[in-house]
């Protein structure tokens, strides 16, 4: 139990270094007229983001599957 709260807790710190250093990157762009630094920021920005959401879920919702059957749908024309 421990580990996966440290574990996050470096995942979430990490995604907030990510985003920090993605707003920094777009100021150097702005700054330095850089096209190059902007979209590097812009990506940046980005990922943080997906991985700040994508590290608050519970690990079940990454990993649950769940399929849905073609007979349990009771408006589905392909089962009569």
């Amino acid at each position: 139990m421990l580990h996966g709260l440290v574990k996050g807790l470096l995942f979430r710190l990490a995604a907030y270094a990510l985003f920090l250093a993605g707003f920094w990157l777009l100021f150097q762009a702005f700054e330095r007229s850089s096209v190059g630094l902007g979209i590097g920021g812009g990506v940046a920005v980005l990922a943080a983001m997906w991985a700040m959401v994508g590290f608050r879920r519970p690990p079940s919702y990454r990993s649950d599957r769940r399929t849905r059957h073609d007979d349990s749908d009771p408006h589905n024309q392909a089962s009569g």
